[in-house]
This record gives structure tokens, sequence and C-alpha cells, in this order.
């Protein structure tokens, strides 16, 4: 009598399945972890610009480009009704997020204190690190200056460096009211102009 003959045991045929299905969840878990990771950075790198950014962004940039002075009559006995074409230039310290909008500003500019031209300053705004150049004409009309503050003015003129004070309130819209930043400069009117980099507060 012959023994039976049993055929070899098979592979498994479902063994690679189930390997590829484990390769695959491996896949998308790594995926969702890599995703996860990029994220979390992004979000890290996000919050640590936003920080900087409000960090510098406290005040602006101001600086006064020009002025031309029209009509500083030194003659005796006469009073004066200046005008003064001022250029300034205003920057956005921001680097990367906060846009700055101002309304209507004043700017008044003095001599050995004595106020000799008052005008407005336009409404502007400005992205992030961007500049605003503004013209804005400061005028005064018929300003007594004592005689001692008249010789000087006609003195400084002769030299061609009259030494001037540039104050100018820039308010700029909130949720509620105005925060409104003040800037002084000083600067040298005449033929020698200059300018240092205003203090705002």
């Amino acid at each position: 009598m012959f023994a039976a003959v049993h055929p070899a045991p098979q592979p498994s045929e479902t063994l690679p399945a189930a390997n590829a299905v484990r390769m695959n969840h491996r896949r998308c878990a790594q995926i969702f972890c890599t995703t996860c990771s990029l994220l979390i950075l992004g979000l890290i790198a996000f919050l640590v610009l936003l920080i900087i950014d409000c960090a510098i962004s406290s005040h602006p940039k101001v600086s006064i480009d020009r002025i031309a002075a029209v009509g500083l009559n030194t003659t005796p006995g006469l009073t004066l009704s200046p005008h003064f074409n001022v250029t300034v230039r205003v920057k956005n310290p921001s680097k990367f997020f906060f846009r700055d909008c101002y309304s209507y500003g004043y700017a008044a500019i003095s001599y050995s204190g004595v106020t000799v031209g008052e005008g407005l300053v336009p409404v502007f705004c400005q992205g992030p690190e961007k500049s605003t150049v503004l013209e804005t004409v400061l005028r005064g009309s018929d300003i007594v200056l004592a005689d001692g503050v008249r010789d000087r003015l006609a003195e400084d003129q002769r030299r061609g460096e009259v030494a001037m004070e540039v104050v100018m309130k820039l308010p700029k819209p909130s949720e509620d009211d105005f925060i409104e930043e003040s800037a002084w400069c000083q600067v040298v009117v005449g033929p020698n102009f200059g300018s240092t980099p205003c203090s705002v507060k």
C-alpha cells in the first residue's frame, strides 16, 4: 500500500500584503510626524518674529530732509510773517507685520523759544520698513521779536546758520482713541542746512 503524499507547506500568500500595509502605516506616521514638526517650528518662528517686531516697532523714525525759509525779516520795527517749506521723512520701524497710519498732525518751528511758524502734517499710511516723505508749510503771522532775539537772528542769517527747533505731533488711530507720537528736531536753517535725527516719544 502506498503512503499518502501531502503537499509541502506553501508560504502564506498574505504575508507580502501585510508587510505592505505595515510599510504604508509607517510612512504615513513619518509624514504626519514630519508635518507636525514643521508646523510647530513654523509657529515658533512666527512667534519669535512677532515678539521681535513688537519690541522694535514702538516709535517711528522721524527726520527733516530740508527746510526753505522765506520772510525772516530782521528789519527793526517790523513784525515777522515768515513761512517755511519743510520736507519730513517718517520711517516705519516694523520689519515684518505692522502697518502704521497717521491722521492730520501738527508741526511748529521756533527760534530762541519763539514760535515763528506752524501748520498741519498730511495724513499718511506706511507698511513695514517703508519711508514716507511729507511736504508741509509752516506759517507765522505778525510775530514780534525782542530786540536781542532779532539781533541774534540777523547775525545767524549773515553766517548762514539759523539754529531752530521743530516739534511735531503725529496722532495714530487706535481702537478707542488716538496714540500721539511726539517728535522734537534740531535743525540749522540756511545755506548750511543741517538736521539731526528727531527724538520721538
